[in-house]
């Protein structure tokens, strides 16, 4: 269906993106356009609050309260940085931090978000960008419901369990290959500039968790693909740092060990429900 905005009201998104398995609708509300407040900033949250758990229950689902509040002010906070004092371009940025990651506008999966943010622009026009760029995204990268999310848990799946075999030189050569085979349209849409620098960082973000085997290095890969190029550090996802920061897991093999079992169980058990869903449409 076409997009239409006449008055900059109402976009649907429709497609998948981790961590959403749903259609996501994307509304600006005439009342929305007015600036935000102090005084009005806090209810503005509770009710963000509210709309995240409708936005992307699967995700949602997994978060206590404490939690979900933590990633909805810190998409506040990021937001406001950019220049969003508006009702509706904060929520915009906070459903996109659901979609795509907390750190959605750095990662280099996604190089069109940051371009929009940074542009010289009032902020309802960047937020009309953003919303046109999305689509182009979906359109690009999103299959069905159920066949997106298969394709999720197989990336993760197959990234997690790489054999040990792979030399430190040819490490980010076989794992751009890999994502492409395995993410063929999000690869294409991406570049191989940015995949092979989100390898790079995962890279790093390995290493400075003390990991060594090229699987652990893969889960890393693999996380990023998935969550985001912040997920390491992502309130919406907590048990990734809190696995990484948990002092009473001895090794960093052990460590990595755990990681990979959490990210399974968590992908697995979202995509059960999903399934159940889809299954029913």
């Amino acid at each position: 269906m076409p997009v239409s905005v006449p008055q900059r009201q109402t976009i649907r998104v429709t497609g998948v993106a981790l961590p959403s398995f749903a259609t996501a609708v994307l509304t600006i509300h005439p009342e929305q356009m007015r600036e935000l407040n102090r005084a009005t900033l806090q209810r503005f949250a509770d009710e963000m609050f509210g709309h995240a758990r409708e936005f992307s229950p699967d995700l949602c689902k997994t978060l206590s309260n404490e939690e979900l509040a933590r990633g909805i002010w810190a998409a506040i906070e990021q937001s406001r940085g950019y220049g969003f004092e508006r009702r509706g371009p904060i929520r915009l940025y906070i459903e996109l931090s659901l979609l795509f990651g907390s750190k959605f506008d750095t990662d280099p999966q996604y190089p069109w978000a940051g371009r929009i943010l940074r542009e010289n622009r009032d902020e309802m026009l960047r937020a009309e960008g953003l919303y046109r760029a999305v689509l182009r995204y979906q359109d690009a990268t999103a299959g069905n419901d159920a066949s997106s999310a298969r394709r999720a848990m197989q990336r993760l799946h197959d990234l997690a369990q790489m054999s040990h075999d792979y030399a430190a030189q040819d490490f980010s050569s076989a794992m751009l290959g890999h994502i492409a085979h395995s993410c063929p349209e999000k690869f294409r849409h991406a570049g191989n500039d940015a995949m092979l620098a989100l390898i790079r960082e995962a890279g790093g973000a390995a290493r400075r968790a003390g990991f060594q085997s090229a699987r652990a290095y893969a889960l890393v890969v693999a996380l990023m693909v998935a969550f985001g190029h912040g997920c390491i550090c992502d309130p919406f996802y907590p048990w990734i740092s809190n696995t990484l920061a948990d002092p009473m897991i001895a090794t960093a093999g052990i460590r990595a060990d755990r990681l990979e079992r959490k990210a399974l169980i968590w992908l697995k058990s979202v995509m059960s429900d999903t399934a159940a869903v889809i299954r029913h449409e």
